[in-house]
């Protein structure tokens, strides 16, 4: 399995779940609208009411309906109250809105939100800035004091739920010798995904309160202990594998840090390809019209002893001021797509060609050189012997490659080959020199 299919990469499926999407809209707005309302009611209720108590929670449970969020449970029989950490996995920002309607438990916030944000949304600070052995022993010491659970995400990050599970964390495994494993499950009527892997809290929220209803399902696994034999990591490794047979998909071993890395790459590959594709697409310039020719009264001929005045082009001077700022817009052009070349080999380039395509296309194809030709030198004239004996390998001599790479890694791999040739020719040039003296 690879790592993007564990991600939703589009929030709206295409086709005719797209069309019936479009249909729903208006009334999607107007609910948008009116459960924003009731939403801020809802967190004064549940700012005013004891966190833990029925009341709040019936209450909670009447409103969150009409917000959207339906709740539906099982598996009630194998809850544990002695039992200390649930751990669940991971599909929405609501996940732990939904269990805590079925399941009381405090949520640690490990995502470092802001004070009021963690607050609002029901997270409790426990040192998780601090390290994961403080998070531990701050878990450790409220779960000595309080008799409701604390619940964890060991995923890290929010997947799409249906093709496999993060690797857990072993934080919410070191607490204690048992956990309580908790399946969540959600559908909607619509096709709308919970999430994409580049999506941000305010517009998942907005989403929510959009379509007509979330159905959560929970539920609640039988109660696993951690043999004495068993290290921590097997222990977490066997709780991920429990919950992934539950949810008929795969216990996979990427991490949250993978995701990161891939959201990264992914964006910097958007980036560079809306980029060459811009490039790509610019017309090239018109050429310069030929201005009106303006006739000038014959001059006498110079005397034997006077010098004759240099003739002065004065079409070819007009044509360059013309296109002196077109110029200049040409070679920035070539410039972004090929930042290694020297600007003077591709001003010489576009004089003859007037075409950025057909300049990036000379320098990449290697028809030209992307670097300047240096002007002999006295100096280097009086060498030349001792710098004929001087060889460089084949590598030293990759200034440009033959054809422009497809992918953004294979032009960083070519840029990094033609920087170590540049330099080993640099460290043989300098040798060559200390040698002679």
């Amino acid at each position: 399995m690879e790592l993007r299919e564990l991600f939703n990469e589009q929030r709206i499926e295409s086709g005719g779940s797209a069309v019936l999407l479009a249909l729903y809209s208006p009334i999607g707005l107007i609910l948008l609208i009116l459960r924003i309302f009731i939403g801020i009611h809802v967190f004064v209720i549940s700012s005013l009411l004891p966190k833990f108590s029925l009341l709040r929670r019936v209450i909670l449970r009447v409103l969150q309906g009409i917000l959207g969020f339906i709740v539906t449970s099982e598996g009630s029989k194998n809850h544990d109250e002695d039992v200390t950490m649930v751990v669940a996995n991971h599909i929405s920002v609501f996940d732990h809105v939904a269990l805590n309607l079925i399941l009381p438990c405090t949520v640690p916030n490990v995502w470092n939100f802001p004070k009021f944000l963690s607050w609002s949304m029901g997270f409790q600070d426990m040192g998780a800035n601090q390290g994961r052995q403080s998070l531990v022993n701050n878990v450790k010491q409220y779960c000595a004091e309080e008799k409701h659970p604390v619940l964890a995400f060991p995923e890290g990050s929010v997947t799409s739920g249906r093709a496999g599970l993060l690797k857990y964390s072993v934080w919410p495994f070191s607490v204690g010798q048992s956990v309580q494993p908790v399946c969540i499950s959600a559908h909607r009527p619509i096709a709308a995904s919970l999430s994409h892997i580049s999506s941000s809290l305010w517009l998942d929220i907005m989403w929510f309160l959009f379509v007509p209803f979330t159905l959560f399902h929970v539920k609640i696994l039988p109660v696993m202990k951690k043999r004495e034999s068993q290290t921590v990591e097997d222990f977490a490794r066997e709780v991920q594998v429990a919950m992934a047979t539950e949810l008929k998909v795969e216990a996979t071993k990427f991490t949250s840090q993978d995701k990161a890395e891939y959201i990264k790459r992914r964006t910097v590959d958007s980036s560079t390809t809306a980029e060459s594709a811009a490039v790509t697409k610019l017309p090239p310039p018109p050429p310069p019209s030929d201005p009106a020719p303006i006739k000038t009264p014959p001059t006498p001929p110079p005397s034997p002893t006077q010098k004759e005045p240099p003739k002065f082009n004065f079409r070819q001077s007009w044509s360059e001021k013309e296109t002196s700022g077109e110029l200049e817009i040409m070679v920035r052009q070539v410039k972004e797509v090929l930042c290694d070349t020297d600007e003077t080999v591709i001003r010489e380039d576009l004089v003859k060609t007037n075409s950025v395509d057909a300049t990036i296309t000379n320098i990449v194809e290697g028809h030209i050189s992307p670097e300047p030709s240096p002007a002999p030198t006295i100096e280097e004239t009086g060498n030349a012997e001792s710098k004929d004996n001087v060889t460089t390998s084949p590598g030293a001599q990759k200034f440009y490659d033959t054809s422009f790479a497809k992918t953004s890694k294979e032009r960083q791999q070519s840029l990094l080959e033609r920087k170590q040739a540049l330099m080993a020719m640099a460290r043989k040039h300098y040798q060559s020199k200390d040698g002679d003296k």
